[in-house]
């Protein structure tokens, strides 16, 4: 029989709460551009402004796309420097004055978008004219203050506090689907293996006690010993039939991930990968980083068809626990983390890609 390895013992620490200050004190007024959502929405933000502010003079559809062309070609490389500068800059800026950040906004927008126009209209052998100078100055500060307030009020509203209540509440969703899977697991060798039983109860009590924190964000390690803890329940059940290799790189035990991400993976990928087959078919986890990125892969084979012995597609389900996971990380993450899955060749591979960030020393 191929067993899993025990799971170690659970994290005791809990993850620090949130600082005060990050709570109390207003937005940074240099966006965060190292986000890649929110350097992809300042472009389209730009772009979009300038589409509009040269409909009012075309008077043809082909004279409005040229005058599009030609003041993106000003606008565009100065946004893409401005998103560098801001991303470089925001952490040193963020502790100056309030004044002086505003100031630092200032010229991170106007400087790239002057140098821009004057390359553009140097290129094009026109003359320099203060007031085209005057007005790209004024779209570009009135573009970047623009882009600041929104993003200011956007983090208001995505206050620590705010995101933590609805990821509870979005997790509290998964719960009763995690529960009842489990439970139905025990009551399926209550009768016949009582001692069994009485195994995969205690199990389950140390999951549940697992999940009473209730935490958005726990550290790898803990949430890798809920998952085997989990499998080490449907190893009862299932015998040889679930083998699994779990694979995870030193050093990231500290790393935190969003709690109840990687369990509904390994809970899926026997469900639908174990469960139907007859003969016994392996889990693969593979836990790694690549640099500032941490992944989480889940693999399983998909059963075969009696008739053909081809492989059948996945078991349609309801989804319930990927959605979840992927309105967790869009809250959390943003555009910077990812769940991908994919069926090829007879295996089914879920991935999750999120920022690695480590737990803070207490």
């Amino acid at each position: 029989m191929a067993l899993i390895d025990p799971p170690p013992p659970a994290a005791s620490s809990a993850v620090p709460a949130a600082p005060a200050s990050a709570l109390g004190t207003r937005a940074p007024v240099l966006p965060d551009a190292c986000n890649y959502g929110i350097a992809l929405r300042l472009l389209l933000a730009v772009n979009a402004v300038v589409l509009v502010a040269t409909l009012p003079g075309s008077v043809s559809a082909g004279a409005w796309f040229e005058s599009f062309v030609e003041r993106a070609a000003v606008l565009e490389p100065a946004a893409l420097l401005s998103i560098v500068l801001c991303c470089s800059l925001r952490k040193m800026a963020a502790r100056e004055a309030r004044w002086l950040q505003w100031l630092a906004l200032g010229l991170i927008v106007t400087c790239p978008a002057v140098l821009a126009h004057v390359v553009v209209v140097t290129l094009n052998q026109r003359d320099l004219s203060s007031w085209g100078l005057l007005g790209v100055v004024v779209s570009a500060l009135g573009l970047g203050a623009s882009a600041s307030l929104a993003l200011q009020w956007r983090s208001a509203q995505r206050q620590p506090a705010l995101v933590a209540a609805r990821v509870a509440a979005l997790s509290a969703r998964i719960r009763p689907h995690f529960f009842f899977n489990a439970l139905n697991s025990t009551l399926g060798v209550i009768r016949t293996e009582p001692r069994v039983a009485e195994s995969m109860i205690e199990d389950l009590a140390e999951l549940f006690r697992g999940l009473a924190t209730g935490d958005a964000v726990v550290p790898l390690q803990q949430e890798a010993t809920l998952a085997r803890r989990y499998l080490a329940v449907e190893q009862q059940r299932l015998g040889e039939r679930l083998t699994v290799h779990w694979l995870q790189d030193p050093g990231l035990e500290d790393a935190l991930v969003p709690q109840l991400t990687l369990q509904p993976l390994v809970e899926n990928a026997v469900r639908h990968g174990v469960e139907p087959a007859g003969e016994p078919e392996p889990v693969d986890v593979r836990i790694r980083a690549e640099g500032r990125v941490l992944i989480m892969r889940v693999e399983n084979a998909m059963p075969s068809t009696p008739a053909s012995g081809a492989h059948a597609a996945p078991r349609p389900g309801s989804q319930t626990a990927l959605t979840n996971i992927r309105e967790r990380l869009m809250l959390l993450h943003d555009l910077e983390a990812s769940l991908d899955t994919q069926a090829s060749r007879g295996r089914f591979t879920a991935e999750l890609r999120i920022p690695l960030v480590r737990r803070r020393a207490d």
